[in-house]
C-alpha cells in the first residue's frame, strides 16, 4: 500500500483502495448535465498528461485550464511529472494577459496546461509568447509512465495572491504544509468516506483546489464541483446540487451565502432537501451575522439547520485553514463596542462579531500590536499571527517579502482580530482600515451601513476608503447599483451619507455610483478595496459621483 508522503499519494492510495469508486462529478451548467471520474480513471488520466509534460521535476507548470475533471488531471498530473503547478485564472475572451504573463514571469513558467481549443486561442496572444502548450484532452497516448518521487518539503503548488496591487506574489506550499493543512480541515470538518461534497468555488484559489479537490481525496469521499459562473449566474443550481447529492458538507465566501438568500425562489425552495447537511462552511471574507440569519430563515424549511454553519478564517499564506468553529455548533457572536474597536480594544456592546473559532489543528495563534509586534492579552485588538506546519514556506523569488510576511517563524497575516477564551474574532484588514480624526474605522462596517441605506444597494456591492485631502484623510465610498431601477442616484448618495453620519458620526468625501460589475474584485468575487481607490483617485472609475458633507 502506498504511503502516503506527498499530495501525489492522495491520488496514488484512491486509485488503489477504491478504484471504481466515484471521484468527482462535475456539473455542467444545467441540471442533469454532469461528468463523473472514478479514481482510477482520474489516475490514469493524470499519467498521460504526466508523460507528455516533459518537463523536469521542479519546473513549474501554469495551469490555465478551465474548472472540471480535466483541471484535476492537470493538477495532479503536473505532480506525478515532480512538477510544481502555478493554478491561473483562465481569460475570459482572452482578457486579463497582463496578469498571467505577470505570474508566468515570476513563477519562471515555460510550459502552460490547458484544453486543445483554449490551447488555439491563447498561442498566438503575445503577452504568453514563449509558453510551450501541452493539452490535456489531447487524444494520443504517450505510453507507460513511473511517477517522479519528490521530497515532502519539496514545492507543491504556487498559490498567487490575488492581492490588489503591484505584481503578484507566489506562495510557496510545499507538499508538507498541504498535507498538514488538509489534516487539519479534516480534522475540524468532520470529514470521512461517509461525507458528500458540492462545490462550486473556483479551483485556481486555494478555497476551490484545497478545499474542493484535495480535502475530498485525503478524506475518501466524492464531490460534486461545478463553475463558479453556474453559481453566479444560477445559485439555485448550488443548492439543487446539495439536495441532489444529499451532500454534508459545502460552503463559500459571505457574498454567496446572500446571494442564495435573495435569488433562490421560493418554488425553488420548496423543491429542496438540505436536511443532510452539517457542515457549510463560510470564510475568506467577513462572516456578517445578517447574511447567516438571512440565509438560516430562507432555507430553514428545506432542513436546514443553523448549527451547521462553521465559520472559519484561513488565507493563503497559511496554506488555507488557521482557524475554525470546532464542535458544530454553529455560528456564535461576540457583542462589542464598536467606538472601543476603533480604540483597538474589546468592551461590551451592540456590534456583532461573528467567532472564527479556535486555532486548527497543529496551529498557534498571537496578536499582536500592529506596530510594535508586543503581544497583547485578550481583550485587544491587534495583527493577527500564526505558526503551525500548514504555514507556507515564503513567497516564491522574494527574500525581502518573506521574510517580513514570515518572521521568526510566525505568520504575520496582515488581518486585525482578537481572542476570547481561546477563539479568533476577525474584525478587519491592518491596511484597509480608514483613519478619520484619530479613529480607526472598519471599512467592511461601513460597507454593512451604506449598502442598508437604500432598498435599492445590495450586499457585497460596495468598497469603503481613505484618501487624503488637503492633508486629511477623507472617506469615500463606492456603490454598486441598477440605474435602470434608481432614475435619480442623487437620493440614493444622500442615504449612504446620512446613514454613515448617524451609525458612525463621520463625513463622507464623495459617494461614487457604478453599474453593477463596476467595482474591481479578484477572480474569487472578493471586492478590491486598494484597486478599487487607485482607480478612483486616477479618475478611472466608470461612474457617477456624489459629494458628501
Amino acid at each position: 500500500m502506498t504511503r502516503i508522503s506527498t499530495v501525489a499519494d492522495l491520488l496514488h492510495v484512491r486509485a488503489e483502495r477504491t478504484p471504481d469508486a466515484l471521484a468527482f462529478r462535475f456539473q455542467g451548467a444545467r441540471d442533469g448535465d454532469a461528468d463523473d471520474i472514478t479514481a482510477a480513471a482520474l489516475h490514469a488520466r493524470a499519467s498521460r498528461l504526466a508523460a507528455r509534460l516533459g518537463v523536469a521535476p521542479g519546473a513549474r507548470v501554469l495551469i490555465l485550464h478551465p474548472p472540471g475533471n480535466g483541471y484535476i488531471a492537470a493538477f495532479f498530473g503536473c505532480l506525478f511529472a515532480g512538477a510544481v503547478p502555478v493554478p491561473a485564472y483562465p481569460p475570459r475572451m482572452n482578457r486579463n494577459l497582463e496578469r498571467i504573463q505577470a505570474i508566468m514571469a515570476d513563477a519562471g513558467a515555460e510550459v502552460a496546461v490547458t484544453t486543445v481549443a483554449m490551447a488555439a486561442r491563447l498561442a498566438p496572444e503575445a503577452e504568453l509568447a514563449g509558453l510551450r502548450w501541452v493539452a490535456e484532452d489531447a487524444t494520443e497516448d504517450p505510453g507507460p509512465f513511473q511517477p517522479v518521487v519528490v521530497a515532502p518539503d519539496a514545492l507543491a503548488f504556487l498559490q498567487y495572491t490575488s492581492g490588489s496591487t503591484g505584481t503578484p506574489k507566489g506562495v510557496m506550499v510545499t507538499h508538507a504544509n498541504l498535507l498538514a493543512n488538509l489534516a487539519a480541515i479534516v480534522e475540524r470538518f468532520r470529514l470521512g468516506p461517509h461525507s458528500r461534497g458540492v462545490i462550486w468555488l473556483p479551483p485556481f484559489h486555494d478555497m476551490g483546489l484545497i478545499g474542493g479537490i484535495l480535502a475530498p481525496m485525503a478524506a475518501q469521499f466524492p464531490c460534486t464541483l461545478m463553475a463558479p459562473t453556474t453559481f453566479l449566474v444560477r445559485p439555485s443550481a448550488w443548492l439543487a446540487a446539495v439536495s441532489r447529492e444529499r451532500a454534508t458538507v459545502s460552503g463559500g465566501p459571505d457574498f454567496a451565502w446572500a446571494l442564495a438568500a435573495r435569488r433562490v425562489s421560493e418554488e425553488v425552495r420548496a423543491t429542496l432537501d438540505l436536511s443532510a447537511w452539517d457542515v457549510a462552511f463560510t470564510g475568506a471574507e467577513p462572516v456578517r451575522p445578517a447574511t447567516l440569519a438571512r440565509f438560516a430563515e430562507a432555507f430553514a424549511p428545506c432542513g436546514f439547520r443553523p448549527t451547521s454553519f462553521l465559520p472559519c478564517y484561513g488565507l493563503a499564506e497559511g496554506t488555507l485553514i488557521v482557524s475554525g468553529v470546532a464542535d458544530r455548533r454553529g455560528a456564535t457572536m461576540a457583542r462589542v463596542s464598536a467606538d472601543a474597536l476603533a480604540q483597538m480594544v474589546v468592551a461590551p456592546g451592540d456590534t456583532e462579531i461573528v467567532s472564527c473559532g479556535p486555532a486548527a489543528l497543529d496551529t498557534e495563534l498571537r496578536i499582536v500590536h500592529p506596530d510594535t509586534g508586543v503581544t497583547l492579552s485578550e481583550g485587544h485588538v491587534g495583527e493577527i499571527l500564526a505558526r503551525g506546519p500548514g504555514v507556507a514556506a515564503g513567497y516564491f523569488g522574494r527574500p525581502e517579502a518573506t521574510a517580513e510576511a514570515f518572521s521568526d517563524g510566525w505568520l504575520h497575516t496582515g488581518d486585525l482580530g482578537f481572542l476570547a477564551r481561546h477563539e479568533l474574532f476577525v474584525t478587519g484588514r491592518k491596511k484597509d482600515l480608514v483613519l478619520l480624526r484619530g479613529r480607526n474605522l472598519y471599512p467592511q462596517d461601513l460597507e454593512v451601513a451604506a449598502e442598508a441605506a437604500h432598498a435599492e444597494l445590495r450586499g457585497n456591492s460596495s468598497a469603503a476608503f481613505g484618501v487624503e485631502v488637503d492633508g486629511e484623510e477623507r472617506l469615500v465610498i463606492v456603490l454598486e447599483v441598477d440605474a435602470r431601477r434608481v432614475p435619480e442616484p442623487t437620493t440614493i448618495a444622500e442615504a449612504v451619507v446620512a446613514a454613515i453620519a448617524q451609525a458612525f458620526d463621520a463625513s463622507v468625501h464623495a459617494v461614487v455610483l457604478l453599474p453593477a460589475g463596476g467595482i474591481p474584485r479578484t477572480s474569487s468575487g472578493k471586492v478590491r478595496r486598494a484597486a478599487t481607490r487607485q482607480a478612483w483617485l486616477a479618475g478611472t472609475l466608470l461612474g457617477g459621483g456624489e459629494d458628501g458633507a
